[in-house]
Parts: C-alpha cells; structure tokens; sequence
C-alpha cells in the first residue's frame, strides 16, 4: 500500500564531520512506499524536538546540505 513504511531505524548516527568529530543522532529513519509499490528512497529522518539549540540548528541545516533533509516534528505534536 502506498504510505506504508519500511526499514524504520532508530536512533541513526550521521557522521557530519571527522576532525573534530560531529555527529548528528536522528530519532527515526524510513523508507515509504510509493504509488507503485516499489520502496524507493529517498530515506525520511525525523527527529522530535521540544526546543531547537544553537547547536541543533547548525546540524540540521548541515543535515540539509548534506542531502539529508530531516522532518522535524515538535513535542507533543503526536
């Protein structure tokens, strides 16, 4: 069925950087199936947030940079 999941991870390391080293822990990472059945990426990373730091910010939009847009859902949203 189209919308289905797969492959769901969770707490997913990105490495964003090696000297120094910086890493990025996503909550969930996913795969959703499309119209036609196939499961073809790209990845969805979400992450719940109940307050965006300075630091959080920065690796979300290195996250973006990287290729790797993350769906951020807010405390309570669920």
């Amino acid at each position: 069925r189209a919308g289905a999941i797969s492959g769901l991870e969770f707490q997913v390391r990105f490495v964003l950087s090696v000297n120094p080293i910086v890493v990025y822990v996503a909550d969930f990472r996913y795969l959703v199936m499309d119209s036609a059945g196939g499961w073809h990426g790209p990845w969805v990373i979400e992450d719940v947030k109940g307050m965006l730091t300075p630091a959080s910010r920065v690796k979300l939009a290195w996250m973006a940079s990287n290729g790797n847009p993350v769906t951020l859902v807010k405390e309570g949203d669920w």
